[in-house]
């Protein structure tokens, strides 16, 4: 899967925005896909299409995981990448522990006939709709990081309202 998929979408929309796809692939499709179906089926339970949405989610989350250890590899100094790619690991694994925490207590409770929420919201459809405004606003935020580096070694520094490419010697 990702091993296919990956390199060339990385070349052809760089690493931030292979990272972007994935996180616009589970909100616009993904992930408002199963309460879609839900109600488009009117009982029968359409396994396929769940099956390919579930499986787009699951190949996008290999594509995010692989540009962010890619934008901390390129991001972090030679001496700190180990760790930083260790400290984002660790942050990911807390999102994995909490996260379902989190996304079941808000399924759970908006599947409630009790918490009278408007249909659109009822019958855990506020859990989709939340994890996609989530990954809209993870998008949209990524849209917002400087220019990627194009080569290997090209420092940035901060500079007024972005990011300003400098020469590796002059920014010792």
């Amino acid at each position: 899967g990702v091993v296919a998929v990956y390199p060339p979408l990385a070349r052809r929309v760089g690493v931030p925005g292979a990272y972007a796809c994935a996180l616009l692939t589970c909100a616009a499709a993904a992930y408002p896909a199963p309460p879609l179906l839900a109600y488009a089926s009117a009982g029968d339970t359409p396994w396929l299409a769940l099956a390919a949405a579930n499986g787009a989610v699951s190949l996008a989350t290999e594509v995010s995981f692989t540009s962010l250890n890619l934008m901390l590899k390129r991001s972090a100094p030679p001496n700190l990448v180990g760790a930083a790619i260790g400290a984002g690991s660790s942050l990911g694994m807390l999102g994995l522990a909490f996260g379902p925490v989190f996304g079941g207590s808000l399924f759970a409770a908006s599947s409630d006939p009790a918490a009278r929420l408007p249909p659109a919201l009822a019958q855990g459809r506020l859990f989709f709709l939340t994890i996609s405004l989530v990954a809209l606003a993870n998008a949209g935020l990524v849209a917002n990081l400087p220019s990627w580096p194009a080569e290997p070694g090209a420092v940035w520094r901060r500079a007024g309202g972005g990011y300003a490419k400098v020469d590796a010697n002059d920014a010792a």
